[in-house]
């Protein structure tokens, strides 16, 4: 039966080269990358409460229907509406 050694310490100046990419990595990035996926560092782990504040303000921002738009889209109609836009014109039409 093999015997399992105690793995080395690894010191934050080393690096790692990606087996993939063989670009170099910092060990620092790899351990802060490791943390945030188990939730040890922000990074980017939200809490419930995040997250419901979150769409709360993002419900109110992009809501469809307020009074202001209303009054607005009424104005514009008065006016004949959203104006179009202008079609780009063909090289055969400034040629000529």
């Amino acid at each position: 039966m093999a015997t399992k050694e105690a793995a080395e310490p690894v010191a934050a100046t080393d690096n790692f080269v990606c087996p993939h990419c063989q670009k170099e990595i910092e060990a620092a990035k790899i351990v802060a990358a490791a943390a945030s996926l188990m939730g040890k560092k922000g990074g980017s782990v939200k809490t419930e409460r995040k997250i419901a504040g979150a769409r709360k303000g993002g419900k109110l921002g992009g809501s469809v229907k307020s009074e202001k738009k209303a009054r607005s889209s009424a104005e514009n109609g008065k006016k004949g509406g959203r104006p179009r836009k202008p079609k780009p014109s063909t090289s055969a039409e400034t040629q000529s």
